[in-house]
C-alpha cells in the first residue's frame, strides 16, 4: 500500500516535472518568434536587433534555460515562491536566449553574465531549503486592521491627490509616453514617489486581493479606482494592469490550492504568446499593440537589459552600489544622471529621455561591480525572501503569494533596495505580518490552509538544485 502511494507520488512529481519542461521550451520558441518577427523589426533602433545566435550560445542558452525546471517548487510552500517563479519567467528565461539574438557583445563577455544569472538564481533557490523561523506575532483585531488599512490609504493617497489632481489625464496606452514626459516636469519628489509606489504595488493589490479572496466587489472595485488614478497621473502601465493580472494570478493559486501555480503561469503566459502570434498572423492592427504589451516590456526588455547593461559597464566605471542612498555618502556616484538615463543614452546617443529601467540583477549586481555583481546581489534578495516566507508564516502560503506577487514588477524594472523600501516590499511584508488570517482568508482558504500545512511530502520533496 505504502510502496503504491510512494510510486503514484514520484510519477505525479515527475509528470509535473516534463510538464514544466515542455512548457519551457514551448515559451522558449514562441517568444523568439515574437522577438524576431515583431518585436526586433519595430526597435531595433533601440539595439533590439536579432541574428541567428552561434551554436554555443544556443547550447548555453537552453541549458541555463532548462536546468532550473528540476527545482522549480511544483507547489507554492511559500509566498516568494510565486515571485521567484514571476523572476524565472519575465526575467530569467528571457535572460537566457535574447542577449545572444542580439549580437551586440562577444561570447566571451556573454557567457560568463549567463553563468553568473544562473548560479545566482541558483543561490535564491537554495533559500528554501531552510526552515523557517516564528516570528512574534501581532495581536491585533480586524477592526484595528482594517483601521490601520484605512490611515495608510489615506496618508499616501491624500497627498497623491492635492499634488496630482490639477495633472490627472487618462490616455491610452500608445499616448502613454507622452504623459509621462509631462509628469516629469511635476516636482513631486521623494516623498511622492514613495506614496504612488505604495499604493501601486502594496495598498491596491491588497485591496484587490482581499476582494477576490472574500469575493467582496467593493474592496476590488476600491482597489480598481486607485489603479485608474495612479495611472492617470504617469501611465505607468504596470499600475492599472494590475486590475488584470490579479484577476489571472488569483485562478493559477485556487486551482489545487496552488499546487501547480508555475505550471500554470507558464500555460497562460504560452497562451498569451499564441493569442498575439495569431493576431499578426491574421494580420490584425492589434497584434503589435499587445505584443508591446506584454511581449515587449514584461519579457524581451528584461533579457535585452542584460546584455545592454553588460556591454555599458564594459567600458564604463562600476558605480560599487553609490546609486544606493546612503552607500553615496560614502562612495561617490560617478555619473551626472542615474544609471537608466546613463544606459538610455547610451543606447540612443542624445536621446536624454530614454529611461532604460533594468531588473534588481542589472541594476545592483552588473552596474555595481560586473557580472560577478549578480551573484553578489543574490544573497540580499535570498534574505528578503527568506524574510518575507517567515513574516507571513500564519497565512496560507498562495493567499500572501497573491498579495505580494506584484512586486515581481519592481525586481523585474529596479534595484533590490528601491523594491524593498521605495517600491513598498518591506511595507506590504509588515502589513501581511499585521494582518490577522482571518482578514484575507475565508472558509475555503482557511481549509486549504491546513491541508497545504499537513503536505509535508510537498516541502519536503522539493529537490535542491545542483550547480
Amino acid at each position: 500500500m505504502r510502496l503504491g502511494k510512494s510510486r503514484r507520488t514520484l510519477w505525479l512529481l515527475l509528470s509535473g516535472r516534463w510538464a514544466i519542461f515542455a512548457s519551457v521550451i514551448a515559451y522558449v520558441f514562441l517568444l523568439t518568434w515574437i522577438y524576431r518577427e515583431m518585436i526586433s523589426p519595430r526597435w531595433a533602433g533601440y539595439g533590439f536587433t536579432y541574428e541567428d545566435p552561434e551554436t554555443l550560445a544556443s547550447v548555453v542558452g537552453w541549458i541555463g534555460a532548462l536546468l532550473p525546471a528540476f527545482w522549480m517548487p511544483l507547489a507554492i510552500t511559500r509566498p516568494s515562491q510565486a515571485l521567484y517563479w514571476q523572476l524565472y519567467l519575465t526575467v530569467y528565461l528571457p535572460s537566457m536566449f535574447i542577449p545572444y539574438y542580439m549580437a551586440s557583445t562577444p561570447l566571451s563577455k556573454l557567457v560568463p553574465v549567463t553563468v553568473y544569472l544562473f548560479a545566482g538564481f541558483a543561490l535564491v533557490g537554495l533559500q528554501y531549503r531552510i526552515p523557517l523561523r516564528s516570528m512574534p506575532v501581532a495581536h491585533i483585531t480586524t477592526d484595528q486592521f482594517w483601521g490601520v488599512l484605512a490611515v495608510s490609504y489615506m496618508l499616501t493617497m491624500g497627498p497623491y491627490l492635492i499634488q496630482y489632481a490639477p495633472h490627472l489625464r487618462l490616455v491610452s496606452f500608445t499616448e502613454r509616453y507622452e504623459l509621462r514626459l509631462a509628469d516629469r516636469e511635476v516636482d513631486s519628489g521623494i516623498l511622492m514617489g514613495y506614496c504612488r509606489n505604495w499604493l501601486a504595488f502594496t495598498l491596491n493589490p491588497l485591496l484587490l486581493s482581499i476582494g477576490l479572496l472574500r469575493r467582496r466587489p467593493a474592496l476590488f472595485l476600491m482597489g480598481a479606482a486607485g489603479a485608474v488614478l495612479l495611472y492617470a497621473s504617469a501611465a505607468s502601465r504596470a499600475w492599472l494592469i494590475v486590475v488584470a493580472y490579479l484577476p489571472m494570478v488569483y485562478f493559477a493559486f485556487r486551482k489545487n490550492d496552488g499546487k501547480r501555480f508555475g505550471l500554470l503561469m507558464l500555460f497562460i503566459t504560452n497562451c498569451l504568446f499564441l493569442f498575439i502570434i495569431g493576431l499578426e498572423l491574421f494580420g490584425s492592427s492589434y497584434g503589435q499593440d499587445f505584443s508591446d504589451l506584454f511581449a515587449f516590456r514584461d519579457h524581451s526588455v528584461p533579457g535585452a537589459f542584460t546584455e545592454q547593461y553588460a556591454r555599458f559597464f564594459e567600458t564604463h566605471p562600476f558605480t560599487y552600489w553609490s546609486h544606493v542612498k546612503g552607500i553615496n555618502l560614502l562612495i561617490q556616484f560617478p555619473y551626472e544622471h542615474t544609471i537608466p538615463f546613463e544606459v538610455g543614452n547610451f543606447l540612443s546617443p542624445g536621446n536624454t529621455d530614454l529611461s532604460a529601467n533594468a531588473h534588481l540583477w542589472a541594476t545592483d549586481g552588473i552596474a555595481a561591480i560586473g557580472p560577478v555583481g549578480i551573484l553578489v546581489i543574490s544573497f540580499p534578495l535570498a534574505l528578503v525572501f527568506y524574510l518575507l516566507d517567515c513574516c507571513t508564516k500564519r497565512h496560507a502560503p498562495w493567499v500572501s503569494g497573491l498579495i505580494v506577487i506584484m512586486q515581481y514588477a519592481n525586481l523585474a524594472n529596479i534595484g533590490l533596495v528601491s523594491t524593498v523600501f521605495g517600491g513598498g516590499l518591506l511595507f506590504t511584508t509588515f502589513l501581511l505580518w499585521l494582518m490577522p488570517p482571518s482578514v484575507g482568508e475565508g472558509v475555503t482558504a482557511m481549509a486549504a490552509r491546513g491541508r497545504v500545512q499537513n503536505r509535508n511530502h510537498y516541502q519536503n520533496s522539493w529537490p535542491t538544485p545542483s550547480i
